[in-house]
């Protein structure tokens, strides 16, 4: 059976939950991002290409090395309630690359479970706790 045809079902629940946020996050980033040449815009519009950017940057993996899904669920929620904003795109790298092999070293740092029944602001408000 294809990828795509298995889609969000694949998912675990903290990630289906945390996914739609983000893609709509980035659909809104992909439809005013053209505008990012002109001076004249908005602050509105300034502010989705700011933080389309870094969404951007979170879900950039290496060839040969994948994000694993507990990094994916702290790197998506901090993008989503715009912890990266005030960052520029080469910190939000680094701090992107601090969080994977953290996370990687300490299994325990973040627990998938504790988090499936919870909802989005719960889960973010845990994240900020718990991890930073």
């Amino acid at each position: 059976m294809s990828v795509s045809r298995i889609g969000s079902k694949a998912q675990i629940a903290p990630i289906k939950k945390l996914a739609s946020v983000f893609k709509n996050q980035l659909i809104a980033y992909d439809e005013v991002k053209r505008f990012e040449v002109f001076d004249d815009v908005s602050f509105t519009i300034k502010q989705l290409i700011h933080r389309g950017k870094r969404l951007l940057e979170q879900v950039k993996q290496g060839a040969i090395e994948a994000i694993n899904i507990e990094a994916q669920l702290v790197l998506i929620s901090l993008s989503t309630s715009g912890f990266f904003d005030k960052f520029s795109i080469l910190e939000t790298k680094h701090f992107k690359d601090d969080v994977c092999s953290s996370i990687r070293s300490n299994s325990k740092l973040v627990q998938i479970d504790i988090f499936k029944d919870l909802k989005i602001e719960d889960w973010n408000s845990k994240v900020s706790k718990s991890f930073l």
